[in-house]
């Protein structure tokens, strides 16, 4: 893939830590999702409020892990 647009010289590759404000959000969604998850769960069962965390991470974890993912991810630049 070019670095540039022949035509226009338009950069397609992001800087690094473009995504990283995306991440903070996403994050932060899922932790409030996980939240109202768990107090609906609460609300909804007689569990206690160990079990409904760990229910309602589990049930929304993936959106943490890829947060976790993209926040640790290393890039390896390539030498010719």
């Amino acid at each position: 893939m070019n670095d540039r647009c022949p035509a226009c010289g338009l950069r397609f590759n992001r800087e690094p830590g473009y995504f990283l404000g995306a991440m903070y959000i996403s994050y932060g969604m899922a932790l409030a999702l996980i939240f109202v998850f768990g107090a609906i769960l609460w609300w909804l069962t007689t569990w206690s409020l160990t079990k409904v965390a760990i229910w309602a991470i589990v049930l929304r974890a993936r959106g943490l892990v890829c947060a976790r993912d993209t926040c640790c991810q290393r890039t390896v630049e390539k030498v010719d």
